[in-house]
This record gives C-alpha cells, sequence and structure tokens, in this order.
C-alpha cells in the first residue's frame, strides 16, 4: 500500500476507493453506535469546493444538530470514527476530508494555502443545511473553524479546537526552508501491507501514542 502524496509531500496523486466503500449506497447512514468497520462501508458525500476540489464528507450518523470534525495535517476524517461515537447521541455528526486527505481530490495547481481549508469547510456547510454547525477542530482543523468562523460570522454555532495552529500573517509568506516540509518529504511513502504499517506506527512516536482503534482507523483510511 502507499501513503497518500499529501503525507510525502508535494501531493501527485488522486486519491482511491476500495472496492468495500462501494457496497454501500451514496448517502447511506450508520446506525448509531456502529463500529468503525460497517462504518467503512459509507460512501462520502462529494461535495465541490475551490480549485477544482471535490471534498469528501463522511456522514458519522447520529441525531441532533449537525456537528463537523475537521482534521489534523495528514489525518483524515475517518481517523475519528471511534471518537464519533461518543458524539452521536447529542449530535449529527460529520467528518471532513480537507483537499488532499483521504478521499477528496487535490486543488488544481497543487496549491494548499489553508484560505483553501476554509473554502472546503464552508462548501461543506452549505451542503448539510447553510449552518450554523458545532465543530470541533484539531491542529490545522481548528485554525479552519477559525478562519470559517472569521470569514462568515454565524456558520459556526460552537466549537472545540485542539493545539489550533494561528500564525502571524506575515509568517505565512516567510522567505526559506519550511522546516516542517522538509522532514515530511522524508517520510517513508510505501508499505508491504496496512498491517506493516500499523505495526511500525505503532511501535514510535508519535503516532504510537494514539488510541489503538484511532491509529487503526488511520492507516485503514490513510493509504491507497
Amino acid at each position: 500500500v502507499r501513503l497518500p502524496a499529501y503525507l510525502s509531500y508535494p501531493v501527485e496523486h488522486a486519491p482511491k476507493f476500495t472496492d468495500s466503500q462501494h457496497s454501500a449506497s451514496a448517502g447511506e447512514r450508520p446506525k448509531t453506535g456502529s463500529g468503525c468497520r460497517w462504518w467503512a462501508r459509507v460512501l462520502p458525500m462529494h461535495v465541490s469546493s475551490t480549485q477544482g476540489v471535490v471534498v469528501a464528507l463522511h456522514d458519522l450518523g447520529g441525531d441532533g444538530p449537525p456537528l463537523i470534525i475537521c482534521h489534523a495535517t495528514g489525518f483524515n476524517g475517518r481517523t475519528y470514527e471511534p471518537f464519533a461515537r461518543l458524539l452521536t447521541g447529542h449530535h449529527h455528526v460529520w467528518a471532513i476530508d480537507f483537499r488532499g486527505h483521504g478521499a477528496s481530490t487535490p486543488p488544481d495547481g497543487e496549491n494548499f494555502d489553508w484560505g483553501g481549508m476554509v473554502d472546503d469547510l464552508l462548501a461543506s456547510i452549505d451542503a448539510i443545511g447553510g449552518g450554523p454547525v458545532f465543530a470541533i477542530g484539531h491542529s490545522l482543523g481548528g485554525a479552519t473553524v477559525i478562519g470559517a468562523a472569521h470569514r462568515r460570522p454565524g456558520s459556526i454555532e460552537r466549537a472545540y479546537l485542539y493545539e489550533p495552529i494561528v500564525m502571524p500573517r506575515e509568517w505565512e509568506r516567510a522567505e526559506g526552508d519550511n522546516r516542517m516540509a522538509g522532514p515530511a518529504r522524508k517520510r517513508r511513502e510505501v508499505f508491504g501491507s496496512r498491517e506493516e504499517a500499523l505495526m511500525r506506527y505503532a511501535s514510535r512516536t508519535p503516532l504510537g501514542v494514539l488510541r489503538a482503534d484511532c491509529l487503526a482507523a488511520y492507516v485503514e483510511h490513510g493509504f491507497v
């Protein structure tokens, strides 16, 4: 299996679906309390965003006001499926794959400016009724939730943000090498199997600190 190109930087390949993901009709929703393996058969909603991006928005079920889970850089929405099970008794839970992540396509010209992530989130909010929505944002996801609330006041009802990345604007255009991009380019792209990838990640930081079911979801949905 191959790690999607967004994790090896830059993006070179659009993600692909597995056969198991085609076994359920689009829009079919899981029952509240369903396990991660059942959810793996649900096709996402496809949402058009800017720069030619088609966003994958995953319906994780539940009842109540809409809540969107916004993932960290290098993750994908379905990594948070085990966590979502705790929320479906109070919310209708959705999880977004930002451009170039998970089952979403990369942008034209491989421009990953974070403003495009905000476009993805706002397009997804529009696709499920226009908001306001509750949101959970992790790292990049937290910054994107802030950006959406700033650009379109009233789109976010309430948010929980974990380690949101908020930088001064002048840092976005800083000259010189990006110290985070260099190590990202060196990440291993190809594994013989998902099992091999899971064992490698579980044996070292930072992914080794994840709860086992969340790490399994990350590996299951993070490779093509």
